[in-house]
């Protein structure tokens, strides 16, 4: 498969297919050839130098036999400034660090899990391969987030705290590519999760006489196969650009020992926010039916029809405009216990015409996020908000962000707006 980077800005996820070094050229008292790692996470990355130079190489060396510059390689990567005049160019390409993004773990009954590194999550996130609407805050740096207990972990230098990051186990997945437990970690619980996984390699050089030789003996540092980095890189031309295969990529060294071999895969954010590589999904049968989110659109604009002129639309016209802002400041597990709140929790109770027209506003928001096209008893709509409460975005329709943002787009223009908000 060919690694094609399109035009704007994307992420590479780079795979180690074995244990690599790519890291500090100077040695310590106990490792002679360690990781580079990041001085704020104390986590390994790959520096974009390593990485631009292997792709850079494949397209030939910057100047051609003849010592013309290699056109195409300038154009892509940049090209020298040789003679101290100012002729030296950047390329179209540029890359970022990879940072780390999981790192297996082998748990106690067998099973191979991922960590996955919150911060980069988040990074994730902010660029449109996660649903940012959804992460709620943590501060502290010993929580981890996982579909597992503390007895399935290996044991650990220092105790951890389970919490709620918000990501969803099937935006998770799209993000990873992996189908398996993933446990994500702050700051300090991913470390301590990598002070596991991190390899040791000691090598040494046998002489003629089969005997080890004087010197040889060295201890090198190694990210375990499996261990999964992404790499910002943005092609500032106009046009797609082919850098060759997408696996193995070759970066770091002791590439003699079979170490250091990646595969490469370009993420993107799809119109949902969770991210896409290779291949888009197929359709329907016969090509014609419409993708999930197509219908989507449909639903919520059929439904907002109907709403119009009800005494209530106005009311959920400013509710549905709060419903961002209260996921974004304070997390979906309090925006939909407001919600359930306002909406109220029986059917007959004596009210106000004021409340009962909140109360039917946030009931219908409620029914087009979780019950939009089979009509339920309020009984069963409660059950499905309180699971999503109790269990985060597991719990969630799986259009539940992208009905969302249709009830906002369409609110808009088709609902009046209520006296005293917006």
């Amino acid at each position: 498969m060919s690694l094609t980077v399109p035009a704007g800005h994307h992420f590479l996820r780079l795979a180690a297919l074995t244990p690599a070094n790519c890291g500090d050229s100077g040695g310590s008292a106990a490792v002679d050839r360690p990781l580079a790692v990041d001085s704020w996470s104390g986590l390994p990355y790959l520096p974009h130098s390593a990485l631009k130079g292997v792709l850079a190489g494949r397209q030939g060396n910057v100047h051609l036999p003849g010592g013309g510059l290699n056109a195409r390689r300038a154009k892509l990567f940049g090209g020298p400034d040789v003679n101290g005049d100012g002729s030296g160019r950047p390329g179209s390409l540029v890359f970022g660090d990879g940072n780390l993004l999981a790192i297996p773990l082998l748990l106690r009954d067998g099973r191979r899990a991922l960590v996955a590194s919150a911060a980069t999550l988040a990074e994730l996130a902010h660029h449109g391969l996660l649903p940012a609407i959804t992460l709620r805050p943590v501060d502290d740096p010993r929580a981890w987030e996982g579909h597992l207990t503390s007895a399935d972990l290996p044991t650990l230098p220092e105790p951890l705290t389970a919490a709620r990051f918000g990501i969803g186990a099937q935006a998770l997945s799209g993000v990873l590519g992996f189908a398996g437990p993933v446990i994500v970690a702050a700051s300090q619980a991913a470390k301590l999760f990598w002070q596991l996984a991190v390899e040791e390699r000691t090598l040494t050089a046998l002489g003629p006489d089969g005997m080890a030789q004087a010197g040889s003996l060295r201890t090198i540092e190694l990210v375990p196969a499996g261990a999964l980095f992404v790499s910002l890189v943005s092609n500032l031309s106009s046009k797609e650009v082919d850098l060759g295969p997408a696996s193995p990529l070759q970066l770091g060294a002791w590439e003699g020992t079979g170490c250091g071999y990646f595969s490469a895969e370009v993420l993107s954010a799809s119109p949902t926010g969770a991210a896409t590589g290779g291949e888009a999904p197929p359709g329907g049968e016969g090509g014609d039916r419409p993708q999930p989110r197509h219908e989507t659109m449909r639903t919520v604009f059929r439904a907002m029809r109907a709403l119009q002129g009800r005494p209530e639309a106005a009311r959920t016209r400013s509710a549905i405009f709060d419903l961002g802002p209260r996921l974004a400041q304070r997390g979906l597990a309090v925006t939909l216990a407001f919600c359930l709140a306002k909406a109220g929790g029986g059917e007959d109770e004596e009210t106000s015409e004021r409340v009962r027209t909140e109360r039917a506003a946030y009931r219908w928001i409620l029914r087009q996020l979780f019950a939009p096209e089979a009509p339920v008893s309020y009984a069963t709509l409660h059950e499905r908000v309180a699971a999503a409460i109790r269990e985060g975005d597991s719990a969630l329709p799986a259009d539940f962000e992208e009905t969302r943002l249709w009830l906002r787009r369409y609110a808009e223009t088709l609902l009046a707006k209520e006296t005293g908000h917006e």
